[in-house]
């Protein structure tokens, strides 16, 4: 008896993807996949500041796609490189940008990122200027 009552608990693990998805996750439609765009995009527009290299061009589609690099060489530990990662992310998908029909690498520069909001504030300010400058063409 106790057998069944542990098995009724257990939800099937598409069941809780299907319940638990976000609405404003990021999608593989907004990757820019490794086989296509980067060779492309690296050799394109560049906005950067202190902490990050923006590149950036036009993809004629409806939504922006987004690549990011984050070199071993200035983030030797995995869990710093997977943590900018995340946090780059994050920020693409809550700013305006997605809107745009772009192309976005951002990658990350060789800077001690010890004030993570300064980075933040950095990576904003460089969307809005390439969605600025993606309002003007």
């Amino acid at each position: 008896m106790v057998a069944v009552q542990s098995f009724a608990l257990v939800v099937p693990r598409a069941v809780q993807d299907s319940l638990f998805k976000q609405q404003n996750s990021f999608a593989a439609a907004q990757r820019i996949p490794r086989s296509e765009g980067y060779g492309q995009c690296l050799k394109s527009h560049v906005f950067s500041d202190k902490y990050f290299k923006l590149f950036f061009i036009p993809n004629h589609k409806k939504m922006a796609r987004l690549g990011i690099v984050v070199a071993k060489r200035y983030m030797p530990k995995s869990v710093d490189r997977n943590q900018a990662k995340r946090e780059i992310r994050e920020l693409f998908r809550v700013h305006q940008i997605k809107g745009c029909g772009i192309d976005l690498v951002v990658m990350a520069r060789n800077t001690e990122r010890t004030d993570q909001g300064a980075c933040r504030d950095g990576l904003n300010k460089l969307f809005s200027r390439v969605a600025m400058r993606c309002a003007e063409s």
